[in-house]
């Protein structure tokens, strides 16, 4: 749900979901985690509608969510829906 910051400025606050699969220790191990974010100005308009599937690749930075309260969000500066890898599709190599 959009809002408005006391300057006019379009704010969303929303939440990311992450899975994947990492190597620590020389073994593979699965992620899975859900991160607070929230979205200020003109990115704001860019996030996907709230319980969207889209696949989005982020960048930001990590603050406390306020002065007294030291839960973490991420602050979103940069947002780009991604397209999948279709898995009927074989990659293609370059040498």
């Amino acid at each position: 749900m959009q809002r408005y910051t006391p300057g006019g400025l379009p704010i969303v606050r929303f939440c990311i979901e992450h899975h994947s699969v990492q190597v620590e220790a020389g073994s593979e191990r699965e992620v899975a985690c859900r991160v607070n974010a929230v979205a200020i100005g003109d990115i704001a308009t860019r996030v996907p509608a709230a319980g969207s599937d889209e696949q989005v690749a982020v960048r930001g930075f990590l603050s406390r969510t306020g002065l007294k309260d030291e839960r973490l969000v991420l602050h979103v500066e940069a947002l780009k829906i991604v397209t999948p890898p279709d898995d009927n599709v074989e990659p293609t190599h370059s040498e």
